[in-house]
């Protein structure tokens, strides 16, 4: 009498008898999440190194320049190693659902030209028209990117955003922003 079938199928697969056989650990490693990894350290350790480099002065008795800089490079290592584990692991990053896009209409590269615009005119007018005023000029063109038609609230806003930041970093921190034509 021959014993049942799934006692023999449960048998053999745990003798290893017609089981397929185990996936060596090398090639379970994910190997483009393994290198994203070691892209992360990497820069975590650029980020380090550069903080090193930063110039102390004897003023800061506690946080100093270097306080952040350590902090996001220290942070990048650690997220990047436990990339690393992960992806050694075989645990493998879920791939992007997609977007539904019709591949035979042309990109509409109006707004990126209009932002790249934008930028490269706030940095030509940095130094001799100030802070405020290039910022305002970024915020309204990257406003006008993104399909706003209300020119003048977004100068307003630009405006009142750039100044804050300003006031911010020159007298609340002590950095020197470029002041430009306006007199503060």
């Amino acid at each position: 009498m021959d014993p049942a079938p799934e006692a023999t199928t449960a048998t053999n697969e745990a003798i290893g008898v017609g089981a397929e056989a185990p996936t060596p650990w090398f090639r379970r490693i994910a190997i483009g999440d393994a290198l994203v990894a070691l892209l992360v350290v990497i820069y975590g350790i650029y980020l380090i190194n550069g903080a090193g480099l930063i110039r102390v002065l004897p003023v800061y008795s506690r946080i100093g320049p270097r306080f952040f800089p350590y902090l996001v490079g220290i942070a990048a290592v650690v997220c990047g190693v436990l990339l690393l584990i992960g992806a050694l692991r075989g645990l493998r990053s879920e791939p992007e659902g997609g977007e539904d896009i019709d591949l035979t209409v042309r990109d509409n590269l109006r707004p990126v030209l209009v932002i790249a615009v934008a930028l490269a005119i706030g940095a030509v007018l940095m130094k001799p028209a100030g802070f405020v005023i290039a910022s305002t000029l970024i915020f309204t063109g990257v406003a006008l990117a993104f399909g706003s038609r209300r020119q003048l609230r977004d100068v307003a806003i630009g405006f009142l955003l750039s100044l804050a930041t300003y006031l911010a970093f020159t007298d609340l921190l002590s950095l020197t922003l470029p002041a430009g034509v306006l007199p503060l």
